[in-house]
Order: C-alpha cells, then sequence, then structure tokens
C-alpha cells in the first residue's frame, strides 16, 4: 500500500491497535463506511482512513492511525510528522490519556463500575 492520503480533515491517534480497532468499528457502524489500509512511502505512518459526513452532510477525511513508538516523547516527535505529511485541520488522541477504561467505554456513554 502507498500514500495515497494527501490531506485529512479529522486525525486521531490511537495508543494501542485495540484502541484504534474500537474506534474503527465505532465510526463504521455509526457513519455506515468502511476504513481503507494506506502506508506513508517512507513506511512510517501506517493508517487507516474512512470518508464520513458532517451534520451538513459535506463529505470529511477521517485518519486514523495507532502510534508504532510508545511514549510522549514519540508522540510529539510523531505529531510533527502527521500535521506535517497529513496537514489534518484537527487532531485527537485516544487512548491512555482518554481514562480509566474501568468508568469508560468509547462510543457511548460513561459508565460506572463503582
Amino acid at each position: 500500500m502507498t500514500h495515497d492520503m494527501q490531506q485529512a480533515d479529522i486525525c486521531i491517534v490511537c495508543a494501542l491497535a485495540e484502541e484504534a480497532d474500537a474506534v474503527e468499528q465505532v465510526v463504521s457502524e455509526h457513519c455506515q463506511t468502511a476504513f481503507v489500509a494506506g502506508t506513508t512511502d517512507d513506511g512510517h505512518f501506517v493508517y487507516r482512513y474512512a470518508t464520513i459526513p458532517n451534520n451538513r452532510h459535506e463529505q470529511l477525511t477521517l485518519l486514523l492511525l495507532c502510534q508504532t513508538r510508545p511514549g510522549p516523547v514519540f508522540t510529539a516527535l510523531d505529531l510533527g510528522l502527521l500535521l506535517k505529511t497529513f496537514q489534518p485541520r484537527f487532531v485527537a488522541m485516544s487512548g491512555i490519556c482518554a481514562g480509566d477504561k474501568r468508568h469508560l467505554r468509547l462510543g457511548g456513554r460513561q459508565s460506572h463500575t463503582r
């Protein structure tokens, strides 16, 4: 697979593969779309992308990728390259920053297990 994404409207970065899988599942079901796999020419980013509509029915490109190197230093370094490569208008991160998995779940309301 080659780098066929020129620009992304939205980029979601996940710390773990299981988180990226969960994001893909929720977005696919909610937006009734399928993700396509891609890789940058240099192999630095392996990603998935899909086109989703916003509330004005405009098509937005959603880029989903999982970090290959853990930790805040690599996240900062990779983010710079990601911004340069894909020029997203919005970037979010799912993962350890999102909270305690006993009290949260992706795609739904907060669950309390206390």
